[in-house]
């Protein structure tokens, strides 16, 4: 999980329980979803705990042209410190996981397939979602995301350019209210199918 200054998600990415952090900064850094500020312009630094002190923890940091805040692992010395700001930076990761951790579907994986488990994050995460309206993905996702009949494949293009270009336009289910009035819920729609 990568968060801003604000504990705000930008980027997530699955891995199983024997893999260590460090192999998946790479990938993290490349699942950031909002659009970065060009390095060159503006300073962005990136704190990592003892885990990353490794060389491929580094080379993963300036490939991404961050300024590198690792805790060196050990006994080793500290770096010296920049005058001014001395806040810690570590617990805004641990806040957003904590908040993670509260949504029963995470906490849990009942999810057989990575890919499924890892789209329940980033709807947890806020990040816009694009579906269709077959099955029960509606009633899933709610008011999260922006839907398309599945059988046009205009209306899946014009759903994927809206949000490209708008990101805001699949706001969260948290900002919008869970169900939209035009998606029946589960007990509705088993009502419908009694009644024929």
């Amino acid at each position: 999980m990568l968060t801003d200054g604000g504990g705000g998600p930008l980027g997530a990415v699955i891995a199983g329980a024997n893999v260590p952090d460090c192999k998946l900064l790479e990938a993290t850094i490349e699942a950031i979803v909002v659009e970065r500020p060009d390095p060159g312009e503006v300073e962005q630094h990136l704190c990592l705990d003892a885990g990353f002190d490794n060389p491929s923890g580094r080379k993963a940091v300036e490939a991404g042209g961050y300024v590198g805040h690792i805790r060196p692992s050990g006994n080793g010395a500290r770096g010296k410190r920049r005058p001014g700001r001395r806040k810690p930076r570590r617990w805004v990761v641990e806040r957003t996981l904590g908040w993670l951790s509260k949504c029963r579907g995470i906490l849990v994986r009942y999810d057989k397939k990575d890919v499924n488990y890892l789209g329940l994050i980033q709807l947890a995460c806020g990040t816009p979602v694009v579906s269709s309206r077959a099955g029960s993905l509606p009633e899933v996702i709610g008011r999260a995301g922006l839907f398309f009949d599945p059988t046009d494949v205009r209306a899946i293009a014009d759903a994927l350019r809206r949000v490209l270009a708008d990101p805001s336009a699949a706001v969260p289910a948290v900002a919008r209210g869970p169900f939209p009035p035009e998606i029946p819920r589960c007990q509705e729609g088993a009502e419908v199918l009694e009644t024929l």
